[in-house]
């Protein structure tokens, strides 16, 4: 509902905004409208003699008309004070803290347009005018359709982003409760909720899909430590016990256990005995004695307390035979197999036979699958979990079966929530390639640029890559138990990760070649989107760069006035060469700083130009001449023919003068073959070519 200055008290009534009393009390005082209680504002001796709820009440009145009439003129900003701050400073934190239990970030960016500045106050708007329309699944998948965000299942992610609103909504609304100043507000918003018939009744379903989500340190995990491929079940009450047990030993051990054996599943090679000794950094005879006693002490409350091996199959094997046939039924039934997956799971189990002796032991596979191929090994659970949905289906028809209905039921639910619990981990071991990893890299290298010295060196210390980071989103308080963390870096750390959380999903989830597209427009960024594509299927195609296309358009979209004048000398950019004399006149230079700068190849000192030159980019290249270079050397022709064929023999020789040590010196006259001798009896005598480079051991020449 809109509330304008000419909006009836009556009506506010009749939507619950104010109470029968409130209005019977207005009504006595000759108020119609809200603007005669809003008059009440700007009469000082009436406000004066006004009652608290009154004073509250033409505030409110005040703040939510003159919101509305800003907002429909355009000129809302962050900086208006007409709403409460608990009113903003509220939805803020609850959209937050429900954007990261829903991994919502992205879907929020084209779906709410996350980005903008006035987020919070759009997002109001709609609550008290129109709550239905952020419900609009028509507009979604519209907005899903454009811009840059890829969305590969639209109605994954709209039921997403739905249960990601109800939560935040319910949960706003709830909150207002705690502010008095907002009780009116939380009264609009219900009334608004209710007028729109928005269905909150989702709320307990969105409650479930978010414990789904939440990333939880549970489920499988392989040990991190060398030398050890062993896999463990991650129980949180033993990673309690272990964190009580540290605390029994002196600092100094503690210490030495928290950089570098963080999880109890990291130091499970030393109590399986795969690992003796502790050759840590600064870790002394008395702390390894120390460490030795916690492992024998850990070890103990292991045996007595839980079993973390894996167990071995529990299954009769008279019933092997019956449970092999059930398998292979459900494989048989499964329509279109996804083929890379079954293709894993027939390297990994040639015979069902196989799979039957592990069926009930859902870490055995997990670990089998995971191991095997972790690239694949969602897709390949998803297919097991078929073939498991499948078996319990068929059972139904088939009655002397109908013992194992149970075992397969409670295999599948496992595996579920065994996957779910790693859900994280296996997205990233099927989407990350090459180019993203690097891109990911980079991106968490750019989060930290800009932070305190106190958080980069918490990642430093506590050897934390984007993967370690990640493993924080959802239980960011666990950043108070990393060395030399205190509260503010805890915070920080929080807040840096839950930007770093949407641009992590935005680059595993996209496209491998739109990634490796960022990734070349990350390092050679003067490139243009013609350029990019060129680059990157080049790369495909021949695995390297096309160095000379890069280094040449380079030149042509320099920035380095010292770059623009080497290039315009020597017409490197096919746009014919310039004079000292001309090159000095439009720089405002002298015409010796201008020699100065083309001779001594001043603009290489510039890191981007450092970057180009970097050897690992030119190793395709033959940059070890001997003798001439003619217009009929293979390289030439070579990139010619595949990068540039409008490249000419000058421009290449230019260009070479940039990568290697070779003086190319511009001079005019028909050439022809010299030797060495010649070149210097000609240069002793003044007489001018047409071009070469010259350096005592070969030279380069164009045939005309």
């Amino acid at each position: 509902m809109k509330i304008t200055s000419k909006t009836l008290l009556e009506d506010l009534y009749r939507a619950n905004i104010i109470d029968i009393n409130t209005y019977l009390h207005l009504h006595g005082e000759k108020y119609t409208y809200v603007n005669d209680v809003l008059m009440l504002s700007f009469d000082n001796d009436s406000w004066s003699s006004q009652t608290r709820e009154d004073k509250e009440l033409s505030t409110f009145l005040y703040g939510i008309t003159t919101f509305f009439e800003r907002y429909d003129a355009g000129s809302i900003d962050t900086s208006m004070l007409i709403l409460p701050q608990s009113l903003l400073f509220s939805l803020n934190s609850i959209y937050q803290k429900e954007k990261s239990r829903f991994n919502a970030g992205t879907v929020f960016l084209f779906a709410l347009y996350a980005e903008s500045t006035l987020l919070y106050q759009h997002l109001l708007y709609s609550l008290l005018t129109n709550p239905k329309s952020l419900f609009d699944e028509n507009s979604f998948r519209s907005k899903a359709s454009q811009g840059e965000h890829t969305v590969n299942n639209v109605d994954l992610e709209f039921k997403r982003y739905k249960y990601a609103l109800t939560s935040i909504i319910v949960n706003f609304v709830e909150s207002l409760a705690n502010f008095p100043d907002c009780k009116y507000y939380k009264k609009a918003i219900e009334s608004s909720l209710e007028e729109s018939s928005v269905d909150l009744s989702i709320y307990e379903d969105a409650k479930a899909y978010a414990d789904l989500l939440t990333f939880k340190p549970s489920g499988i995990e392989l040990v991190a430590s060398e030398g050890s491929s062993s896999v463990y079940v991650f129980d949180d009450s033993i990673q309690k016990a272990y964190k009580e047990l540290q605390s029994k030993f002196s600092i100094r051990t503690q210490n030495i256990l928290v950089y570098n054996l963080p999880r109890y599943v990291d130091i499970m090679p030393w109590v399986t005995g795969e690992k003796t000794e502790f050759n840590f950094r600064g870790c002394g005879m008395k702390s390894k004695v120390e460490i030795g006693d916690f492992v024998q002490q850990f070890k103990k409350y292991l045996s007595e307390n839980t079993t973390i091996a894996v167990a071995k199959s529990n299954i009769d094997p008279d019933l092997i035979e019956t449970i092999t046939f059930l398998i292979s039924l459900g494989v048989e039934n499964i329509t279109i197999p996804n083929m890379s997956a079954y293709q894993n799971l027939v390297e990994i189990y040639p015979q069902w036979s196989d799979m039957a002796l592990d069926i009930t032991d859902v870490t055995k596979v997990y670990a089998k699958v995971y191991e095997h191929n972790p690239h694949h090994a969602q897709d390949c659970f998803d297919l097991i979990e078929e073939i498991i949905a499948k078996i319990v289906l068929l059972i139904t028809t088939l009655p002397e079966y109908e013992s194992f209905a149970s075992l397969f039921s409670t295999t599948g639910q496992a595996l579920k929530k065994l996957t779910d619990d790693n859900k994280r981990e296996l997205e990233y071991q099927k989407y990350i390639t090459e180019e993203k990893d690097k891109l990911l890299t980079k991106a968490f290298n750019d989060a930290f640029d800009k932070s305190s010295v106190q958080a980069r060196n918490a990642v430093q210390n506590n050897r934390l890559g984007y993967r370690e980071f990640m493993r924080f989103l959802g239980r960011e308080n666990s950043f108070m138990d990393l060395r030399n963390v205190g509260k503010r870096g805890a915070n920080e750390l929080s807040k840096i990760l839950s930007t770093f959380a949407i641009t992590y999903e935005k680059i595993l989830r996209e496209g491998d070649d739109f990634a490796k597209s960022r990734n070349i427009k990350a390092i050679f960024y003067w490139l243009d989107d013609a350029g990019i594509k060129f680059v990157k299927d080049f790369k495909q195609y021949y695995n390297y760069f096309p160095m000379f296309f890069i280094l040449n358009a380079f030149f042509r979209s320099a920035k380095s006035v010292k770059a623009q004048i080497y290039a315009s000398f020597y017409g490197i950019t096919n746009m014919g060469s310039s004079s000292l004399d001309d090159l000095a006149a439009k720089y405002h230079f002298t015409r010796e700083r201008v020699r100065q700068i083309v001779y001594n190849k001043e603009f290489k000192r510039d890191k981007i130009i450092s970057l180009i030159l970097d050897s690992k980019y030119w190793e395709k290249y033959n940059l070890q001449f001997q003798g001439f270079i003619t217009t009929e050397d293979p390289q030439y022709l070579d990139i010619c023919e595949k990068e540039m064929p409008s490249l000419t023999f000058f421009n290449y020789c230019n260009l070479l003068g940039v990568i290697t040590n070779i003086s190319i010196l511009n001079l005019s006259y028909t050439g022809k073959i010299l030797t060495t001798s010649d070149v210097e009896q000609y240069l002793i005598e003044g007489i001018k070519f047409h071009s070469y480079g010259y350096d005592p051991n070969f030279i380069y020449i164009e045939y005309r």
